[in-house]
């Protein structure tokens, strides 16, 4: 069958899918586009609504991936509010719940990732929030708006990025996390770092601490209780302990699952034409012992790009360095790589002055790098740890010395 007479289908119109499709009309894709989404609004980042977007102010990034009239322009057949119930790897369709059957070639499947849930006491009350959807978003912005006092159960990024928000916007905030340190994915120093930063901001920080339970009034959340029986006042809870990718599609169907839909480097996911990108890809490297799956938007976005042009039978791996930011009250934060289990640590800067960079190493390999306050760091360090280029720890570590002539 001629390209030109394909039909791709991606499932899931986030910021992989979303970039999937716009990348199959950059490489030239005349067929067809279905781009369906579960979602009643048109696709948008979830990047912006755990900070600028409960605050109503400018940030780096602009909600909505495109304007309604890209889509249009570029001849990407985009059905919000539409859930797919099956798939038919042998026939080449999906059933849709509402009804009918479409067709594909190629199948993209970018259906992200779910909250995990709290299976407590009272967490049924109103007033107990998550945050995902930009529905959650703006429930939690209108919540928010009343001020009082939020807690916030979970310490990681989504937590912490909430809870510095509700800061900025007056509220009384009580961050409660099971590990010692919030952002623990960042290391000691880094975790130590964003604990100095929001208890001088006013946050108070009960960790390590575990919710045994919600209590309420007239169906309404009043207080958390902590396993320990304290008992933290509440007029409004954010629950952010962690996600669950969205595999039960693609399990149902047949595809390999664990931790995510697995797939090998080129993202194929197992079965002839069938593909996963962004939250729900667990990806198989060769260099590792277990499929990786990441939830940051540069790796949906990469994962994207990768899968369409895959799609198009380019058989490209996927090898993008993974990246992700915070952007926390005047704290500016960059991460480049994968410390994975390396503990082997050098500073650059220093941490008081709130302008520092963490460097993890691998021998003389640097695998990892996290900026707070100094930007252009991504640029540099990107493509020698894509590279495995050897560095000079002590260029690294000298904050009077070109960074970018760190490389021994």
């Amino acid at each position: 069958m001629a390209a030109d007479a394909q039909q791709m289908v991606i499932v899931g119109a986030g910021m992989a899918g979303t970039r999937a499709a716009a990348m199959l009309r950059e490489e030239g894709f005349a067929g067809r586009i279905v781009l369906i989404s579960s979602d009643t609004a048109q696709p948008y980042d979830h990047v912006p609504l755990s900070k600028n977007y409960l605050r109503d102010q400018p940030g780096y990034h602009q909600l909505f991936l495109h304007e309604p009239a890209f889509y249009r322009e570029q001849d990407i057949d985009l059905r919000l509010d539409t859930t797919v119930d099956a798939i038919d790897t042998a026939a080449h369709r999906i059933t849709l719940a509402a009804g009918g059957d479409i067709a594909y070639d190629k199948l993209l499947l970018a259906t992200g990732s779910h909250n995990r849930r709290l299976r407590l006491p009272g967490a049924d009350l109103e007033g107990i929030l998550s945050l995902r959807t930009l529905a959650e978003a703006d429930r939690l912005k209108a919540a928010l708006a009343h001020g009082g006092r939020l807690v916030v159960v979970g310490a990681g990024f989504v937590g912490c990025e909430v809870a510095a928000s509700a800061r900025q916007l007056g509220l009384d905030v009580t961050l409660v996390g099971r590990g010692e340190l919030p952002m623990q994915v960042l290391g000691p120093v880094g975790a130590a770092y964003y604990r100095d930063v929001h208890e001088a901001h006013g946050v108070r920080l009960c960790m390590p601490a575990a919710v045994s339970e919600f209590r309420g009034a007239a169906g309404r959340v009043r207080s958390v209780v902590l396993s320990d029986g304290t008992e933290l006042p509440a007029d409004v809870v954010m629950v952010g302990v962690g996600a669950l990718p969205n595999v039960q599609l693609a399990a149902e169907a047949g595809l390999p699952v664990d931790d995510g839909v697995i797939t090998d480097e080129t993202l194929a996911a197992g079965v002839a034409g069938v593909y996963a990108a962004g939250d729900v890809a667990a990806v198989r490297y060769p260099a590792l012992a277990r499929p990786l799956r990441i939830e940051h938007f540069a790796t949906a976005r990469s994962q994207g790009r990768t899968a369409a042009r895959n799609m198009l039978g380019r058989g490209i791996p996927h090898r993008a360095v993974p990246f992700f930011f915070s952007d926390q009250y005047d704290v500016w934060m960059e991460y480049t790589g994968l410390s994975a289990d390396s503990t082997d640590v050098c500073i650059r800067g220093e941490v008081a002055d709130d302008r520092f960079v963490v460097f993890w190493l691998r021998g003389d390999t640097l695998v990892a790098a996290m900026n707070i306050n100094i930007r252009g760091v991504p640029e540099i360090v990107t493509p020698w740890i894509a590279a495995g280029t050897p560095v000079d720890r002590a260029a690294l570590v000298d904050a009077e010395a070109d960074l970018a002539q760190a490389t021994a």
